[in-house]
């Protein structure tokens, strides 16, 4: 007679468990992806149409960062155009350079709490 706990041979994991060991490999992979995305990118933005030195550092102008295209997108499409524009411009940049790690570290970690969380309902009876 086999004990409760032992896995027959040629009997795969309860789902509970292979969802926190699926939990375990999405938090380990993304979070060496993570450092290693941070440690070799580059924070250089591309198609700027000019650079501002401030305190010894160096910052790219992109052309959605003057006022005069911030004055004009107002005057076209309202404050609403304006934001949207920003928001736009904010989502974009999480997916290039050291900003990319940081979301892939962020979402691996969401990811794996939440196989975590699943596991544990699957495992209480709570989500069945």
């Amino acid at each position: 007679m086999m004990p409760k706990n032992k896995i027959a041979p040629g009997q795969s994991l309860p789902l509970p468990v292979r969802l926190q060991w699926t939990g375990v490999f999405i938090l380990i992979a993304g979070l060496i992806g993570a450092a290693s995305i941070c440690l070799t990118a580059s924070d250089e933005r591309g198609g700027a149409i000019g650079y501002e030195s401030v305190g010894g550092n160096s910052y790219a102008i992109m052309p959605g960062d003057t006022k005069s295209y911030q004055y004009d997108l107002g005057r076209i499409g309202g404050t609403s155009a304006v934001l949207a524009a920003e928001l736009n411009d904010w989502f974009s940049g999480l997916w290039h350079g050291r900003q990319l790690g940081c979301t892939l570290a962020f979402l691996s970690v969401g990811t794996a709490l939440a196989c975590f969380v699943l596991a544990h309902l699957l495992g209480h009876g709570v989500a069945r």
